[in-house]
Parts: structure tokens; C-alpha cells; sequence
């Protein structure tokens, strides 16, 4: 198994179990979507707040004072003010970002298990109401719904990992923010959309006399060893598949890695490779990636 020592990750193989054809693009080809990711508003908003509330741990790891909106200024217009809305609502309103002691932030872990190389760049670990965890940050357009994300693999691996660094986490959290869907009018001022998607979230109360809004949601997954050695077993079978699909692809000349239709409209939304996979744009006009894809980026170091 592993012959060719890759690593593999929750995001890649979230990708292979969802579809093996949309591993084989990122992974196998190493080509980017025909249409730009960066175009996809819940995306560009995810990697921002994501930014943002790094710069929070940061700060409160290395007792600096660095300034979170400085992360804003490569974005477009419409995510800056809008993640400006959130953050400063999470920071005032919600309790989870304030009262996290963090441990480690951004870090990046490598393990093996039975020679399957597992790597992953952990959000952050910190303590949370006496217990330490492993904090992941996740944000989208609709409510948090578990089998929608896929939440519990990854959470198994980050567990692993941070065991085997020396972290004796109690499990996983995900601290899931929902992006706000409303726009700002014609005629109405920045700071008056600012109050009004500030009112929106704070009337949306998870229950009464709450101050924590349906905006923001704390997902634990406690964890026993017992149960994330299993979920390490499944995790081995499945790159039993990957390298079985190697093997095909090798030896009929290209045409392996299946095409998962039922996942091609996952989350109510197009695979960003389904023209490709339906034909209507080859294979070989995509662009190559400038750089290796993160998670073949970390075998290097």
C-alpha cells in the first residue's frame, strides 16, 4: 500500500469518496476548474472570515496586536463589508471565539497509520469550556447540516493527528457560521446594512433570552480512541481504492476513475468540473495548476 508515499488528507479524500473522477482532476491531472473558485462568493467569504479569525488566534497565542481587517483588502468590496459585519457580530455577540484559548493555530500534522501517510493544516487548537480541542472554522450560505459537510471524517483525522503530536484532545469542534443573505439597497447607506444584517441575526436566537443567534453554531465531536482507530481503518480502505483506480488508470490508458453521477449536484449546486466530465469542455484545454494542490504541496516538507 502507499508505494508512491502520498499524503493524503480529509479534503482529498472527501473529494475521491464524493466522486473519483473529481479526485482524478485535482489530484491525478492536477488541473484547475474551468471556471474560476475564487468567482464563488461563499467561497471567497469562507477563505476571508477564515483569515480574519486566524489573525484573532493569533493574537491571543503570541500576545500580539495585529489588525484582522488588514485580511479584508484583497477582497472584493461586497465580501469585506460583509465579513466585517460577521466577525465584529461573532466577536460582540456570540461567546466562542472569545473564549477560546488557543494552543496552536494554522498548524500543519503528519502521521502514518498502517503506511498510509495522513497529513492535514489544523484551524486551531485550544482550550474550550476546560477541555482541549481541535477547532475547525467552516462558513456557507444555509443552516450547518452534518451529512451536507461531511464533518465526521474530517474531524477523525484531525483527532488522530493531533494525538499523535502530543495534544490530548477531548475531540473536534466546528464553529460553523452561516453568510448572511442579505443585500444591501440602492439607496441605503454602509452603515445602515451594517445594523440591519446585524438586527437579522441577533432576532434569529437559537432559543429564548439566547444571545447565541442560528448564525453561529458550536458542533462537538466528542471522540473515544476505539472510535477514531476505526474511522483510521476506513480511511485505509479507501486509499486501497485510490490506488486501485491508479492501477486501472495506468493500465487502460487513461480511462479510469469512475464518474460518480449521483454526486455531479451535491449541496444543490453543479461539481465546479461537470462540463468537463459531460463533455462539453476537454479535458485537455484546462489549465494546468501554477503549483502543486496543498495537499501535494505538504510532501515536500
Amino acid at each position: 500500500m502507499n508505494e508512491n508515499n502520498s499524503l493524503h488528507t480529509s479534503s482529498s479524500l472527501r473529494k475521491y469518496n464524493r466522486c473519483p473522477r473529481l479526485w482524478y482532476y485535482y489530484h491525478k491531472a492536477l488541473v484547475e476548474p474551468p471556471y474560476p473558485m475564487t468567482e464563488n462568493k461563499n467561497i471567497a467569504f469562507g477563505s476571508c472570515f477564515h483569515q480574519c479569525v486566524e489573525v484573532i488566534m493569533l493574537n491571543k497565542l503570541h500576545n500580539t496586536n495585529m489588525n484582522w481587517k488588514d485580511k479584508l483588502v484583497t477582497y472584493d468590496i461586497n465580501i469585506q463589508k460583509m465579513v466585517t459585519i460577521v466577525v465584529e457580530a461573532a466577536l460582540e455577540f456570540d461567546d466562542f471565539i472569545n473564549n477560546v484559548t488557543p494552543i496552536a493555530a494554522e498548524e500543519e500534522l503528519f502521521s502514518t497509520y498502517k503506511g498510509v501517510n495522513i497529513g492535514g493544516k489544523i484551524d486551531c487548537i485550544g482550550e474550550y469550556q476546560n477541555n482541549l480541542w481541535v477547532i475547525d472554522y467552516k462558513t456557507s450560505s444555509r443552516n450547518v447540516y452534518e451529512k451536507r459537510y461531511r464533518l465526521e471524517p474530517q474531524m477523525n483525522i484531525y483527532h488522530y493527528l493531533a494525538h499523535r503530536k502530543g495534544y490530548k484532545v477531548n475531540g473536534a469542534i466546528v464553529y460553523h457560521v452561516r453568510v448572511p443573505a442579505l443585500k444591501q439597497k440602492i439607496k441605503e447607506t454602509d452603515e445602515e446594512f451594517h445594523e440591519r444584517v446585524k438586527e437579522d441575526m441577533l432576532q434569529q436566537t437559537l432559543f429564548p433570552n439566547s444571545r447565541r443567534t442560528s448564525y453561529f453554531n458550536v458542533l462537538k465531536y466528542e471522540k473515544k480512541r476505539e472510535t477514531v482507530i476505526e474511522a483510521m481503518e476506513d480511511i485505509c480502505a479507501t486509499v486501497d481504492m485510490i490506488e486501485q483506480e491508479d492501477e486501472l488508470y495506468k493500465s487502460e490508458g487513461g480511462v479510469a476513475y469512475r464518474r460518480n453521477t449521483t454526486a455531479c449536484f451535491d449541496f444543490m449546486k453543479a461539481c465546479e468540473f461537470y462540463d468537463v466530465c459531460s463533455g462539453e469542455i476537454k479535458e485537455e484545454y484546462l489549465v494546468k495548476a501554477e503549483s502543486a494542490h496543498p495537499e501535494l504541496e505538504m510532501t515536500k516538507t
